[in-house]
């Protein structure tokens, strides 16, 4: 599973549950693997960069 969300009221990290929200995470994945920056995926997205490093983490 790719990506990740932390809940503020545990401190947990949880894998990500949305079907759309896992793809965003495996496209994010595969752009900065082929060597985009972080704040470029996040205005693709329209998102935040804190955001799309919750998303590429394992």
């Amino acid at each position: 599973m790719q990506g990740k969300n932390k809940y503020s009221k545990t401190n947990e990290w949880k894998d990500l549950v949305g079907k759309d929200t896992q793809a965003r995470a495996i496209a994010a994945k595969s752009m900065r693997d082929a060597g985009m920056r972080v704040v470029d995926i996040a205005a693709h997205f329209d998102l935040t960069p804190g955001r799309i490093y919750e998303y590429l983490r394992k």
